[in-house]
């Protein structure tokens, strides 16, 4: 994703970074507890990232800070989406058939 002059992406070491698009500079890296299965979301200065447990760390873009941590009953199968303050998403309902089902994720502590 490039937001801003900055090249933001997730690399194999479950490690986000934003590296500046003209010097290659890094700007800032987070750990990732467990892998992302979506890609990335940008929206109103955050950064939302689906990880495989179904927790939602919503980072502050500029930064990479956490400013709040979500959570979701199942694997994301979409990327979550900021609407009205809450966090909305897509989860995988049962290993059958890929049915979805649309899932308000429940906040849970920061961290």
């Amino acid at each position: 994703m490039v937001l801003n002059g900055q090249l933001i992406f997730n690399g194999l070491d479950r490690r986000l970074r934003a590296i500046d698009a003209d010097s290659g500079k890094i700007l800032w890296q987070r750990q990732l507890p467990e892998p992302l299965v979506t890609g990335l979301r940008h929206q109103r200065g955050l950064l939302l990232a689906a990880l495989e447990s179904g927790r939602v760390w919503a980072l502050i873009s500029d930064r990479g800070e956490l400013q709040q941590e979500y959570r979701l009953p199942g694997e994301p199968i979409t990327r979550p989406l900021l609407v009205d303050g809450e966090v909305l998403g897509f989860i995988r309902a049962f290993s059958g058939p890929k049915v979805v089902v649309a899932t308000r994720f429940e906040q849970s502590e920061k961290k």
